[in-house]
């Protein structure tokens, strides 16, 4: 991956590199997969509220590879980007200057899904297409 990589583009290669390594470990694969639906299910917290959690502490810690999966995953599930903002002025707080690189990641994912967002309104309406919404937005670009 170059420098100049999108930030979704990053996403989307450590994605596919991941189903490769599940192919190749699958037992680890299964049981990580068990953890992490078992952790971010709707429970005491919101789904919504759990990813927010988890791109702070992503951020805090400088898990690239991480920011991108949470800020993708809080706007799935009806996250804005003002609180994708106050999350990234509490994990900058944390983590002070050495984790500023992070929280401009964290924006920069933001506005490249907002940039696609805008995109598919756009050819959905050339289209004549009836029913459009975020989520089909993020769904589709996380899938490419």
């Amino acid at each position: 991956m170059t420098q100049n990589t999108t930030m979704l583009k990053r996403y989307e290669h450590t994605i596919g590199m991941l189903g490769e390594l599940s192919y190749n470990l699958p037992d680890v694969f299964e049981n990580f997969d068990d953890m992490r639906l078992a952790t971010l299910l709707d429970s005491t917290l919101d789904v919504k509220t759990k990813n927010l959690i988890g791109l702070a502490l992503a951020i805090a810690s400088g898990g690239e590879g991480w920011i991108e999966h949470f800020v993708i995953r809080a706007l799935q599930n009806d996250a804005t980007r003002e609180d994708i903002l106050e999350i990234i002025g509490v994990a900058l707080l944390m983590g002070g200057g050495a984790v500023l690189k992070y929280g401009c990641d964290a924006y920069e994912t933001v506005q490249e899904f907002e940039a696609r967002d805008r995109q598919h309104k756009s050819a959905a309406q050339q289209d004549g297409t009836v029913r459009y919404n975020q989520r089909d937005a993020i769904e589709l670009a996380a899938a490419r």
